[in-house]
């Protein structure tokens, strides 16, 4: 299960965050347009209530991708996607 904030109804959007920043970065968007629009944003590894990477190698960005493919199927038929 993925760490994240969620707000707000009608359309899909999946808001993820850069690497070196965390979901806080969203929430005056989640705040202005929460009543248009369902926001939900998910922390990339290591962020939030998420465990830090344990992999055998290094973190790579196809992981954090992995992790995020995996929260864009879950509840959605149509999902937009914003990052940063």
């Amino acid at each position: 299960m993925v760490d994240f904030i969620e707000t707000g109804s009608g359309r899909f959007v999946l808001l993820l965050h850069s690497s070196v920043a965390g979901v806080r970065q969203w929430r005056a968007l989640m705040t202005e347009f929460g009543d248009q629009i369902h926001f939900r944003a998910p922390h990339l590894i290591g962020y939030g209530a998420n465990p830090p990477w344990s992999g055998p190698s290094s973190q790579t960005l196809s992981d954090q991708a992995q992790l995020m493919a995996e929260e864009a199927q879950a509840d959605a038929e149509t999902i937009s996607n914003v990052g940063h």
